[in-house]
């Protein structure tokens, strides 16, 4: 009997107890949400604050952007200054009177330190390609800073060397930063979102062609006209050039210098420099401005040379004894430069006196200018000295482009631009065509000096 009251007991107890459990796990679930909900909630407002401190990924890739958009050339018509440096030529003796190595050296930056660190590179990349060739019967080799503008500077070290009538050429570069003496990317040339395959492919072409034509010994007028027709044969071209490009990525220390106005790619196993023609992709070059520190770099704050158009190139700028650049009157622009010779003694003696006679002579070429009509004047003065004889030469080429007054004033800016490609033999770019078909009328003159060494004139031609 005592097992028949203890029995349903029993069945009492465990009832309970799974009353009990299931009110257990229950109130661990609830708790579990109520923890999960107070978690996400507190993320939440966490969240929401950092949102507040923090722009969302897509704001700092549209500032990134428009830092990049910064940097791009609007037009032909920005002006850029050269970095006010100092540049001479030092040699480097070879033993040899008649083979010359020359550098160019800087002076005129704050940090002599950095100035220091920078001729040594441009010394010591002169002198390791001398040391390549000099086994040679013949070489010389010359380093000149083509690029001095947006704080950095541009180094290309040339060299012809060989045997008899042999002979070879062997490029090397150096692109520095002048705020700190380190070397420059050539993808920092272009902004982040240029497509430098498509530029450096294009170049190609152009390249291609201009040799074609060599080839041919066509005219520039006879080539552009065979390829508007169809006539020359550039069947091998795609070959060609997607051989260059894939031998320039190979390449990681993709070797390249550059002027104002044109990139030039050194690729082994090409033969010959690939030209970038900077206004032909104005929207993606950066280099102008990508450098330009907010601080001043150098003892003088403001360069020698007048403010001068984008992609013109005055890369004799190096030892230049005088030069001029802009605008004369409304209707007169000129283009002015005289190149001494800073390494003889004789030519240094009477630079004084040879300055002050070509400033006479640009006075009397600007008289004889007409009035009436818009000019572009395009005067080169060169002075050099022969030991032999001795004679100091001085020689004045110019060229006057004269048109109509109201056609200078509308387009004197690209006729510049275009005339600066057209003389440094950029051939195949839209502005150097346009400028050739244009009604634009074009005297070359000379004027040729020859004085003793004591500055006396022994005789002097006009033509």
């Amino acid at each position: 009997m005592s097992q028949l009251n203890n029995e349903p007991k029993t069945i009492k107890v465990k009832k309970g107890m799974k009353g009990f459990v299931i009110y257990i796990v229950i109130m661990i679930i609830v708790c579990a949400l109520a923890t999960a909900g107070l978690i996400y909630y507190t993320n939440h407002i966490k969240n929401k604050e950092e949102e507040k401190s923090t722009p969302p990924p897509q704001i700092e890739e549209n500032k990134n952007k428009k830092n990049e958009d910064n940097l791009k050339i609007t037009g032909i018509s920005e002006k850029y200054s050269q970095n006010p440096l100092t540049i001479t030529a030092e040699k480097y003796d070879t033993g040899f009177k008649e083979k010359i190595v020359q550098y160019d050296q800087i002076n005129g930056l704050k940090d002599k330190s950095i100035q220091e660190k920078i001729n040594n590179q441009i010394k010591d990349k002169t002198i390791e390609l001398y040391n390549k060739i000099k086994s040679n019967e013949h070489y010389g080799v010359n380093a000149h800073i083509l690029s001095n503008f947006g704080d950095i500077i541009s180094v290309n070290i040339s060299s012809t060397f060989g045997f008899g009538d042999e002979y070879k050429t062997l490029n090397e570069s150096l692109n520095l930063k002048l705020k700190d003496g380190t070397s420059l990317a050539f993808k920092e040339m272009f902004t982040a979102d240029a497509p430098i395959n498509t530029i450096i492919t294009d170049s190609a072409y152009k390249d291609l062609l201009w040799k074609r034509g060599n080839e041919l010994r066509l005219t520039d007028d006879e080539l552009m006209g065979e390829i508007d027709s169809g006539k020359i044969d550039m069947s091998d071209f795609d070959d060609e050039a997607l051989r260059i490009i894939s031998l320039f990525n190979q390449d990681k220390g993709r070797k390249f210098y550059f002027t104002p106005q044109k990139i030039s790619l050194i690729i082994e196993g090409v033969g010959y420099d690939i030209s970038i023609n900077m206004p032909d992709f104005m929207d993606s070059i950066a280099i102008y401005k990508r450098f330009k520190s907010n601080e001043n770099l150098y003892e003088e704050t403001k360069s020698n040379a007048d403010d001068r158009f984008v992609f013109t190139d005055f890369y004799w700028q190096s030892n230049s004894w005088y030069d001029r650049y802009g605008e004369v009157n409304d209707s007169l622009f000129e283009m002015v430069r005289l190149l001494g010779d800073d390494s003889s003694p004789v030519v240094k003696s009477l630079e004084s006196m040879l300055i002050n006679q070509f400033k006479k002579e640009l006075e009397l070429i600007r008289n004889s200018v007409d009035i009436s009509k818009g000019t572009i004047l395009d005067i080169f003065g060169s002075i050099s000295y022969d030991e032999k004889n001795p004679v100091v030469y001085f020689n004045i080429s110019y060229t006057i482009n004269t048109m109509s007054k109201e056609y200078y004033t509308k387009n004197y800016i690209s006729l510049i631009t275009a005339y600066e490609q057209r003389a440094k033999s950029s051939m195949l770019s839209p502005l150097v065509y346009e400028f050739e078909n244009k009604n634009v009328d074009m005297k070359d003159k000379n004027i040729w000096i020859e004085y003793d060494t004591k500055g006396n004139i022994l005789k002097q031609n006009r033509y």
